[in-house]
């Protein structure tokens, strides 16, 4: 489940463009750091442009991706991406049935109520469909929102809980999810998928950090 999103993923063409929907803090750390953090890896490595928002959760949401996005844009294989110009942080939305509708009907105009209307980041994004796919990190059911009001616009993945797990995977087995991945596990998983496509062992990736919080948290949940 966790190298279907990969594989989706890693398949885009630089420039393409990814929304990154992030509605975990650090309640679900334990799970959701590891998720976000190879994701935002796999993203800049393969040069994919990427919007970041936060909807009907933690307002805190934001600030803390923005915290971890700046600091792997200045990892080797970070390609020294800027906000503004490679990736955007739409904010906190407060409704996230109200967020996800608008985003499914009208992307710009959503983001434009942000000050993203004019954005590099969307430069040829006009709907969703424009969009590679749609990623949610989360500790909440607001993937289901997603699932109810996507309209196939865009692949969905989603990057959740253990204890979500359950509930979607269905989803998954009916293609309505390109991928699913789950826990600290997932994270771990995601962590290997990198090290496998940038091994350390190749002169040109010697300096990437493919292993993080994903392989730590394998001793003790083990």
């Amino acid at each position: 489940r966790s190298k279907a999103l990969y594989d989706h993923l890693s398949q885009q063409p630089p420039g393409s463009f990814v929304l990154v929907q992030t509605d975990w803090t650090y309640s679900t750390r334990g799970e959701s750091y590891a998720q976000f953090k190879a994701l935002i890896r796999l993203l800049m490595r393969k040069k994919i442009r990427f919007v970041v928002t936060t909807a009907g959760s933690d307002p805190q949401a934001p600030v803390i991706a923005k915290r971890i996005i700046a600091q792997l844009a200045q990892e080797p294989g970070g390609n020294n991406y800027q906000e503004g110009k490679d990736y955007a942080i739409a904010g906190f939305f407060p409704s996230a049935e109200a967020h996800i509708r608008a985003m499914v009907n009208n992307i710009r105009g959503e983001l434009a109520t942000k000050g993203l209307g004019d954005s590099p980041v969307l430069e040829g994004i006009s709907d969703l469909s424009d969009a590679k796919a749609v990623v949610n990190i989360t500790g909440s059911a607001t993937i289901l929102l997603w699932i109810e009001r996507i309209r196939n616009k865009a692949p969905l993945g989603l990057m959740c809980t253990a204890v979500m797990s359950a509930e979607n995977i269905p989803y998954y087995l009916a293609g309505q999810l390109k991928g699913i991945v789950i826990g600290a596990k997932g994270g771990f998983d995601f962590e290997t998928l990198l090290a496998q496509e940038f091994p350390n062992s190749q002169p040109e990736f010697k300096d990437y950090k493919n292993y993080d919080a994903g392989r730590r948290y394998m001793g003790p949940l083990a």
